[in-house]
């Protein structure tokens, strides 16, 4: 077995002599990083600031479908304002009925349905549609 001492210089023993109750960290370890760092950190906002940002974020782009959506409605009622379905008296009387009861019109008016009966029929639709929809607890 080969002598450590022997093979190490005068220099070197200083390695035996160390114990290990020497402490290299610094007293304010900052003090040993900040050489290091280009810059410091921004300042980062809290998770209720970025959940803000991110909900008005949402909510501007659901701005902007809307007003989109109601662009293409317009355009399509433009288009569409004369569109009329000519109903035949034999073939369509439970349909001519019907559009007498909805629009209280007598039925031998009730020979046609144009673009604003069927958006009309669509609005009431929807709006019963929300009346079946439960408000969620609390909700007024």
């Amino acid at each position: 077995m080969t002598d450590l001492k022997k093979m190490l210089s005068p220099d070197d023993m200083d390695i035996f002599n160390a114990n290990t109750t020497t402490n290299w960290v610094p007293k304010e370890p900052l003090d040993v990083l900040l050489p290091y760092m280009e810059e410091t950190p921004p300042e980062e906002k809290n998770d209720l600031e970025k959940r803000r940002d991110k909900a008005k974020k949402v909510m501007e782009e659901y701005g902007k479908l809307i007003d989109e959506s109601k662009q293409i409605e317009d355009q399509v009622s433009e288009r569409c304002k004369n569109v009329k379905v000519v109903l035949d008296r034999r073939k369509h009387h439970r349909v001519i009925q019907a559009i007498a009861r909805i629009f209280q019109i007598p039925e031998s008016e009730a020979t046609e349905i144009t673009f604003e009966m069927y958006k009309t029929c669509i609005q009431r639709l929807d709006a019963l549609t929300d009346e079946r929809i439960p408000a969620p607890q609390g909700a007024e």
